[in-house]
């Protein structure tokens, strides 16, 4: 079984992990960060290449964000996350990362393609800064890294956030993590049961 650890294409997920560590890891203001960049090229295999690299014009889908190589990492970078609130409407209308998204390059490298259909999702990321630098990434295929727990409570709160309320996400939370054989499940179906408010309701955009 695979756990998709982002609310985007899979293809994506090498690029957006790779982004992210570059993310946690760089000293300061993420703002400042992502100024200092000057072009970011992502090197993908052919199959990669072919699903993901189109240039997405304004206004965009949020479906269609959610398979664009170029979308995905201009928020991974912007937001530190990759979740529902990215692709949403709102997110779709800032400036910001469309003006990220021109300074990313999605090309396709026959180096990747030559290790195999196993390690098609093998990313290869430059990214060129302002003062001349150049950092290298590898983006890792998603089944090279193990999910722990962390990282399942970490996706669950990113996907439930705005949608339900701090105190219920909790309240969910701490029962699957903490039932023993005396819990009453139907506890957790109460929970579970209570409207949830759609992600974007008041969009006018059917979710997929």
């Amino acid at each position: 079984i695979g756990i998709k650890r982002h609310a985007c294409l899979i293809m994506l997920h090498s690029a957006v992990d790779a982004l992210l560590a570059y993310r946690a890891e760089t000293d300061g203001d993420p703002a400042d960060m992502v100024d200092r960049i000057e072009r970011i090229e992502i090197g993908v295999s052919e199959s990669v290449f072919k699903r993901t690299s189109w240039r997405m014009e304004p206004p965009g889908t949020s479906l269609g964000s959610q398979m664009n190589l170029h979308y995905a990492s201009a928020v991974a970078l912007l937001d530190g996350g990759v979740y529902v609130e990215q692709f949403s409407p709102a997110s779709l209308a800032r400036p910001e990362i469309w003006e990220l998204m021109e300074r990313i390059d999605v090309v396709h490298s026959d180096e990747i393609d030559r290790l195999g259909r196993d390690r098609r999702f093998v990313t290869n990321l430059a990214i060129h800064t302002r003062g001349g630098n150049v950092d290298h990434l590898v983006g890792t295929p998603p089944q090279d890294r193990a999910f722990e727990n962390a990282d399942v409570v970490t996706k669950y709160r990113g996907l439930v956030d705005g949608l339900i309320t701090s105190e219920r996400r909790n309240a969910i939370e701490s029962f699957v993590l903490t039932a023993a054989g005396d819990h009453d499940v139907n506890d957790l179906v109460q929970l579970l049961a209570a409207d949830v408010e759609p992600a974007f309701a008041h969009s006018g955009e059917v979710e997929a």
